[in-house]
């Protein structure tokens, strides 16, 4: 079962909402619905915080898809995508994604001609826009 299932699974289980799980998370509840789907995942700090809300441990949240957490591959998916940054503040970050690790990224911005590197610690989502 691949990660955004078993987030979904769990939280259907507790009997809780997208909204209030974003609500507990600092996060939108689309937020929520691209973790659950897969568009993207959550990261440690939240599925940390995932699994406390959801009574599970991390190991169990993750078993068998530490990949989507973890992998380098993974990772290297999002180079040269145009992304939409979601800070857990709420602000919100477009441009380009032109190197990252598991810990941070560089951030061509879209506006004007200025990079920016985010550290992956206050990130609550990355979305890749559509059609890019």
């Amino acid at each position: 079962m691949k990660l955004g299932d078993r987030l979904a699974n769990c939280r259907k289980e507790k009997g809780l909402t997208q909204e209030y799980v974003a609500q507990e998370m600092e996060v939108t509840r689309q937020t929520v619905s691209n973790w659950e789907t897969g568009h993207v995942a959550p990261s440690l700090d939240k599925l940390h915080a995932l699994a406390l809300l959801y009574q599970t441990s991390l190991y169990d949240l993750i078993e068998g898809d530490t990949q989507t957490v973890r992998s380098r591959s993974v990772v290297s998916q999002w180079i040269e995508k145009q992304v939409d940054v979601e800070y857990l503040s709420g602000v919100v970050l477009s441009g380009t994604v032109t190197d990252m690790d598991q810990q941070w990224l560089v951030l061509q911005l879209d506006k004007g001609n200025e990079s920016k590197v985010i550290n992956l610690e206050g990130v609550g989502a990355i979305v890749a826009k559509e059609g890019r």
